[in-house]
């Protein structure tokens, strides 16, 4: 009993739902407090009832249109995210059905031509088949698969992809200063990593401009760059001689969906999980760009120590 309670001394207010003589029905905030005498002893308790109807109904639609706008987020994202996919895809169907078409027009002429544009047809529907699996990968939340990787021997086998990706309108150039050192990583991943971000510095670059590939090795402090932990790193850095970006960009890149391209170009999934993959090795990435002077993005990764065991042969003594 909400009157027990309050000339017990308890102080709370309560909502109820009341019919007017008319039957309309209206909500009343009911607060309760206790009446105490001046030594404090309670002698009574008293209400005030205010109609908070219009309020209430005001929550209810504004509740009902946060509802609309998640939904419509929701929509938007989906869209971006099918949109971006399919382009992916569009992508690697191209670079299959440009390879089975130059083998055809060379088969009779030039087999060994023929031979080159399947090869590159069979990696093109490869690319397609991994990133089936990294997507079934993803919805079932399975583990990466690291392996130790040579990151300079790693960009070197990518630079024919790279080359048929980016397109004529980009020269492409490789350093190495890593001195061998390696990274234990999942292959396809860190190659996807590398592969997003060479696009996104074509997409930079309008088509037309030169990327540049550095592999290195640094020791860090702790803190140095982000969070890392001190110790040896190895660096990857794609640099591009693009648009740049504005600070207010580069605070959002990472954010899941958000992207500068058009729509359909684009799943704005690239950077967020390149950054997630980093994370993940207990690496950090690095953005040097300003409006105009083009955008270098640098990983580090964690240098990998580890030996590969090797097969040794036991001798019995004699």
């Amino acid at each position: 009993d909400y009157w027990t309670r309050a000339l017990a001394g308890e102080e709370f207010s309560v909502i109820q739902a009341l019919d007017d003589l008319t039957g309309t029905r209206h909500h009343y905030e009911l607060r309760f407090s206790p009446l105490v005498s001046a030594e404090g002893t309670p002698i009574g308790a008293y209400q005030f009832a205010t109609d908070v109807s219009e309020r209430l109904a005001q929550q209810e639609r504004l509740h009902d249109m946060e509802a609309q706008l998640r939904q419509s987020q929701k929509m938007e994202a989906v869209g971006q995210l099918t949109g971006g996919i399919a382009h992916d895809f569009n992508n690697m169907l191209a670079v299959v059905l440009g390879g089975l078409e130059l083998a055809r027009r060379s088969l009779a002429g030039d087999p060994d031509a023929a031979a080159r544009h399947l090869d590159n047809a069979a990696d093109g529907a490869n690319r397609a088949a991994a990133l089936t699996r990294r997507l079934l990968a993803f919805s079932r939340e399975e583990s990466l698969k690291p392996e130790p990787i040579a990151a300079a021997q790693l960009v070197s086998g990518m630079s024919e992809l790279i080359d048929r990706t980016l397109g004529d309108g980009i020269t492409v150039t490789t350093r190495d200063s890593a001195g061998g050192w390696q990274v234990r990583a999942d292959r396809v991943q860190l190659e996807n990593a590398i592969l997003n971000l060479a696009v996104n510095a074509r997409d930079a670059m309008h088509g037309r401009g030169d990327l540049a590939i550095a592999t290195g090795a640094v020791t860090l402090d702790e803190h140095q760059v982000d969070h890392c932990a001190a110790g040896d790193y190895v660096t990857i850095a794609v640099a591009d001689t693009g648009e740049g970006m504005t600070p207010e960009v580069v605070e959002r890149v990472y954010e899941p969906f958000f992207t500068t391209k058009a729509a359909g170009k684009g799943t704005g999934l690239g950077l967020s999980q390149i950054f997630a993959l980093v994370q993940q090795l207990g690496g950090a990435i690095a953005i040097d760009t300003a409006p105009g002077d083009g955008t270098t993005v640098t990983l580090y990764l964690p240098r990998d120590r580890q030996q590969p065991q090797t097969e040794t042969t036991v001798v019995a003594a004699t």
